[in-house]
């Protein structure tokens, strides 16, 4: 019989579109291409782990580059991503430093696996004003997702958010105590290095312009120390840390749906062998076309260079799993 995991990555893949969760979590199958969004915030939490684990700030842009020497992608394409996700270290630094002794940290990067399911915090930690347990979880969010609007629906949803609710309950299962959530949001940028701004004269030729206005543009190390600044210097506006209020009755309802979920999910190989819903809304999102919409269409197929076997099916747990 199989022993399952479940996440809430997992089972928002679930809800995301039940063929998807066939490819990535039965199957174990992911892209062999490069994923920006995936590398850039795995990148910005290394350096947000070694700020909660006491490190300075050289540590954590070590930690940080590190991670990205390791990536391909950092050293081609997205060389100015990680001029920005220093930016973003560093003000993090500058704007909640002074808080860090705040709290006692219980645990950075903090696994959970209690009957199958399983779970990573970012950080949990002790508040030592009143002795509250807070889960606290780092996001980074574009300017489109309106973070930095107390009344929109980005923080409006979150009372019903898959993974608020199932970190909420497990810690409390863990620990005998209700927690407090945290949403900690960094406001990413994308400001690019400027372009030169010289104006053609009358007696240079073409060539002689484009000489002149490439020179005048900025450079990488000017670009960074200009994003570095303002992460500096808006530090408010960039970071936010906004409590979830979630109530009993919120996890108490969402746990409920998501049994009903997790009932799906391990009924389903028995109902088909291979037959899942194919939900074609989640072909396109903010994020980009799902890579596995090429298989669903019948234009490709899971054993091309395209797609490789995970390791591990939830590879962000260090937990063992059934084979």
């Amino acid at each position: 019989m199989t022993e399952y995991i479940h996440t809430a990555s997992s089972l928002n893949c679930w809800l995301t579109c039940p063929q998807k969760y066939y490819y990535k979590y039965e199957q174990g199958y992911k892209t062999s291409e490069t994923i920006p969004a995936f590398l850039i915030g795995t990148a910005v939490h290394v350096g947000l782990e070694a700020f909660w684990k006491g490190e300075p700030l050289e540590g954590a842009l070590i930690a940080t580059a590190r991670y990205m020497l390791d990536e391909p992608y950092f050293k081609r394409d997205g060389w100015i991503e990680g001029l920005r996700i220093q930016a973003y270290i560093g003000g993090y630094y500058h704007r909640w430093l002074k808080d860090r002794d705040l709290y006692e940290v219980v645990g950075a990067e903090l696994e959970f696996l209690e009957k199958g399911r399983a779970g990573k915090l970012d950080v949990l930690v002790r508040r030592k004003s009143d002795g509250k347990l807070v889960i606290i979880e780092h996001k980074t969010a574009s300017k489109f997702a309106k973070a930095d609007d107390p009344s929109s629906a980005y923080w409006s949803k979150l009372s019903m958010d898959t993974q608020v609710c199932f970190y909420h309950r497990n810690i409390e299962d863990m620990y005998g105590e209700e927690p407090e959530v945290i949403y900690d949001v960094i406001i990413k940028t994308k400001s690019t290095p400027l372009k030169g701004s010289a104006r053609k004269r009358k007696a240079e030729t073409d060539a002689e312009f484009a000489q002149r206005k490439y020179d005048s543009a900025e450079t990488p190390s000017e670009y960074g120390a200009r994003v570095r600044r303002v992460y500096r210097e808006e530090g408010a506006e960039r970071y936010i840390r906004r409590e979830v209020h979630v109530t009993k009755e919120d996890v108490d309802r969402k746990l409920e749906e998501l049994e009903y979920v997790i009932k799906d999910i391990e009924t389903a190989p028995r109902t088909f062998s291979t037959f899942r819903v194919r939900n074609t809304t989640a072909c396109n999102s903010f994020g980009g076309t799902c890579e596995f919409l090429g298989v669903c269409t019948g234009l490709e197929l899971l054993d091309d260079p395209k797609f490789k076997k995970k390791e591990k099916l939830h590879s962000e747990l260090t937990v063992k799993e059934a084979q």
